[in-house]
């Protein structure tokens, strides 16, 4: 079940902080707007009565003058305005500055203007055209209209408009004190927030109630003093079975994986990752998607109520039980064991082969050693052809004793594969000074067909050193070249090999053995110019006893079991071996060991 996403508390107080102080400066605007436009309304007042209180000494009728100066008489004619045409004036006795003045209620009046739609303050009083600027121009109507009767008095008007009066002078600086104080607001708003919640945030869990900043939160630290006092003793009880679990499936010889309903690996131990060859970084990936066939025979499994079934996987033969975990009839996880049976069926195998193998091969030496021999017993053989014979029993019981000798060999390895407490101890191997060694060996093996044996160790900066540079070479990177192993067998490899690639080499041919590394890994090459191997062969030639051309490896000493020493070699070494050929242009050995530090 999903709960919504809790609301920051620091956002709402900056909210809360916010919204308040803006409200409050948005209400003293409009207490100080109010204020003002009083104030200023009142300024203006005055402003007006000191104009009209001047107007015989202030006013011109030629000057533009700040307000708008009328003329009425008392029955409500215009007789002079300075901003309007007094044509287009109707009577202004019903105004409402007129009617009080008239009335003698107020001097002051405020009210929409019906000329020019707009609010404007009036300020009214009574004057005498008979005054001293009765003759500036401003009478000449009445002058011309009542030459003989002029009135006592007549009524002078000064306006102005309202909004010119307070907005204009007001709305920019209330704009401005809101922007800044919204400004302010947030800031304030952070800060304060900050102030509320770090102490909050700075609440050592472990200590909730020491730790506790606010008496309000108290009963709430106390219940989590509780529940983490619960959660405490669950965990270690959960952590002591974890453990238990961790040890009990990490001593197991058997792989054991846990997988989740959509085949994510959720646990498992050293031997499912070797047998699947994940590492630590990979280890939790999909298996469904990692192998199809054992996807498939998984699946298979938990839709049949067959729980146990054979895969190969990774040149391993595995017997996998396949244990579905249902609740409430909804599949919830997979348990499975990998129980590897790669030597048992490879021995079984082996053995049957090797019974046969074993058998033709000592048939063919012990025959021709029996029919010399019993000729010679019997004076059968001349004398000029004693010699021959018996050096043919000499070479079919030397033959006899190199197949032995294999023989041996590779129930030895097989052994020390199927029981490792059978191999000898491992111990730190430098090749380049291993293959110095067995090269004199192979130089004059190589001396008849005058063929050439070149060693290369190439460097880090593809620098190349030949065996006769090994010598000086010693501060070199020729000392990163160490392998762990055992000495023995590793030169057996090297010499079975270098030995195949010049017995199946022409004449005055080369054969190249190199050395080089990388990040993760040492690698030894042997390669030659000799007839090669045919793809269709090329997985074959590492089965004892497999000889492409038996009559070919007859002749040349072969017995088919070079290369499957080789193979167990390798094998015990923890290293791969890769072989690239092609008929008529030769073949190439490729060993792959481990770096010490990646063991």
């Amino acid at each position: 079940m999903r709960f919504p996403k809790p609301k920051s508390l620091s956002f709402r107080l900056v909210v809360v902080i916010f919204l308040l102080i803006v409200s409050v400066q948005l209400l003293s605007i409009v207490i100080s707007a109010v204020f003002l436009h009083q104030k200023h309304q009142e300024e203006v007042f005055r402003d007006l009565e000191e104009y009209a209180n001047s107007f015989d000494k202030a006013f011109s009728p030629n000057v533009d003058s700040a307000y708008r100066v009328s003329i009425i008489s008392l029955q409500g004619e215009v007789l002079f305005d300075n901003k309007i045409d007094i044509r287009t004036l109707d009577n202004h006795l019903e105004r409402e500055e007129v009617q009080n003045l008239l009335q003698g209620k107020s001097h002051k009046s405020l009210r929409l203007s019906n000329t020019e739609h707009k609010e404007n303050l009036y300020f009214t009083k009574f004057i005498s055209p008979q005054s001293d600027f009765a003759d500036s121009g401003i009478f000449g109507k009445f002058k011309n209209n009542h030459q003989q009767n002029k009135p006592q008095k007549v009524i002078l008007r000064i306006s102005k408009q309202k909004d010119s009066l307070y907005l204009k002078n007001f709305a920019s600086l209330f704009a401005t004190l809101l922007f800044f104080s919204a400004i302010a607001s947030v800031i304030l708003g952070v800060l304060l927030s900050r102030l509320i919640t770090n102490p909050i945030k700075n609440i050592n869990l472990s200590h909730p109630i020491k730790t506790n900043p606010y008496a309000e939160l108290h009963i709430f630290m106390q219940q989590i003093s509780k529940q983490k006092k619960k959660i405490k003793k669950q965990l270690k009880s959960i952590k002591q079975s974890k453990l238990q679990f961790d040890i009990i499936t990490k001593n197991m010889n058997e792989g054991f994986l846990v997988l989740d309903s959509t085949g994510n690996i959720t646990q498992s131990n050293a031997k499912a990752l070797q047998i699947l060859r994940l590492t630590p970084y990979n280890q939790h990936i999909n298996i469904f998607a990692l192998m199809s066939d054992f996807t498939r025979a998984i699946k298979e499994s938990i839709d049949s109520s067959n729980q146990t079934f054979e895969i190969s996987i990774n040149e391993y033969f595995l017997q996998v039980i396949c244990m579905p975990i249902f609740i409430k009839d909804k599949l919830k996880a997979i348990i499975i064991l990998l129980f590897d049976k790669s030597l048992q069926k490879d021995i079984f195998e082996l053995r049957k082969e090797f019974s046969s193998n074993v058998t033709h091969e000592l048939k063919t030496p012990l025959s021709a050693i029996l029919a010399s021999s019993e000729m010679l017993c019997n004076g059968l053989v001349l004398d000029k052809d004693r010699d021959e014979f018996i050096a043919r029993i000499y070479s079919e019981s030397k033959r006899l004793l190199t197949l032995i000798d294999k023989i041996l060999k590779i129930s030895f390895l097989d052994s020390s594969l199927e029981r490792s407490a059978n191999c000898p101890q491992k111990e730190r191997v430098n090749l380049p000074n291993l293959i110095a060694n067995i090269l004199p060996n192979l130089q004059n093996l190589a001396k008849d067909k005058n063929i050439k044996i070149d060693f290369e160790i190439l460097g880090n900066h593809d620098s190349r050193i030949a065996n006769r540079d090994l010598e000086k070479s010693q501060d070199f990177e020729v000392q990163k070249f160490e392998v762990l192993g055992i000495p023995a067998l590793l030169e057996d490899m090297v010499y079975n090999l270098s030995e195949n690639a010049i017995k199946y080499s022409p004449k005055g041919s080369e054969v190249v053995i190199t050395l080089k590394s990388d990040e993760n890994s040492t690698i030894l090459s042997i390669s030659d110019n000799g007839i090669g191997i045919a793809p269709s062969e090329q997985e074959r030639v590492f089965e004892r006893f497999y000889c492409i051309d038996k009559s070919r490896s007859k002749k040349l000493g072969g017995n088919g079991l070079g290369l499957a020493i080789v193979k167990r070699v390798a094998k015990i070494h923890n290293a791969t071996i890769t072989l690239n050929s092609e008929l008529g242009k030769g073949s190439e050995f490729v060993i792959t060991f481990a770096k010490m530090a990646n063991l």
